[in-house]
């Protein structure tokens, strides 16, 4: 029944990926939000560079479409540690340099009184014109509450026209890696996400019952779900949530986004029952 929530920090080059401040969750006995895996070939091919090595395939904030720039080490603001409450918090504004002015991730992690856990994630993002947060949990069929959600006809997250595997470089590198694509381009204020773990995949049994819950309270531009396929296949796809924030044509400036969502691993039947989201007044307050 443990229960453990990490960040990565360090150097996002040479046998690592580009993923500064990717999180994990680890609970009963599972990699219930995990790393895609060592990549499947070396020397530049395509799949490897632009899709397992890349920003947009790990648990973390792609800034106008770019894969993030070399880092040695993030910032750690904050570490605590407590019974049943753990937190942290690290920014890392370097991986996007001379575009964004803010990049950190806020978590903690709360124990529930049937011995399971959640975790609250909040991160700040100010820079640049377009926020892409990538999301993805166990393999397994996800179901939505809220979101009005629309199959693309073909193609693949890079637009209907650009088929699945397409290789390219530059902007939006990794997301023609993306396949089985819906869309929703008007999502609510809030919404839940639920994947039910489904073999094979480490430790995992399908008597388990084993989910995970997100909890999005986050304004997003639109939103996208879609497959993400592992080094090797294995497990053969995990499905991803794909929110992202922009700037309209009228907007000028930094964007600024706030992403905040909590994440619940469960057996059977998750603790929480309901989420309801607050709006804030009086300022925008500085992030």
């Amino acid at each position: 029944t443990g229960q453990a929530l990490w960040m990565f920090y360090g150097l996002n080059t040479v046998a690592a990926h580009k993923c500064a401040l990717m999180f994990g969750y680890e609970a009963f006995g599972v990699s219930v939000c995990p790393t895609l895996g060592y990549r499947e070939l070396w020397g530049g091919w395509p799949k490897s560079y632009e899709w397992e090595d890349n920003t947009i395939s790990h648990n973390t904030v792609v800034v106008d479409g770019q894969r993030q720039s070399v880092v040695r080490m993030g910032r750690p603001d904050l570490f605590a540690q407590f019974a049943g409450f753990g937190g942290f918090s690290v920014g890392s504004p370097g991986v996007y340099p001379g575009v964004t002015q803010v990049y950190r991730r806020t978590m903690a992690s709360m124990r529930l009184e049937g011995g399971g856990s959640y975790a609250l994630d909040v991160f700040h993002v100010k820079g640049g014109e377009e926020h892409l947060m990538s999301y993805h949990a166990l393999p397994g069929p996800v179901a939505n509450e809220g979101l009005d959600l629309h199959p693309q006809s073909g193609g693949s997250y890079a637009g209907e026209d650009v088929p699945y595997g397409t290789s390219t470089r530059g902007p939006r590198m990794g997301y023609s890696w993306l396949k089985n694509v819906e869309r929703d381009p008007s999502p609510p204020g809030r919404f839940t996400l639920d994947v039910k773990g489904t073999p094979p995949f480490p430790n995992l049994e399908e008597t388990d019952d084993l989910h995970v819950r997100y909890h999005a309270f986050t304004e997003f531009t639109d939103v996208a779900l879609a497959d993400g396929v592992p080094p090797g296949a294995r497990p053969p796809s995990i499905r991803y949530l794909l929110g992202r924030r922009a700037l309209n044509d009228a907007e000028t400036g930094d964007l600024v986004s706030t992403f905040v969502a909590l994440i619940e691993p469960y057996r059977s039947h998750p603790e929480i029952l309901n989420t309801t989201r607050l709006e804030v007044s009086g300022g925008t307050g500085d992030l």
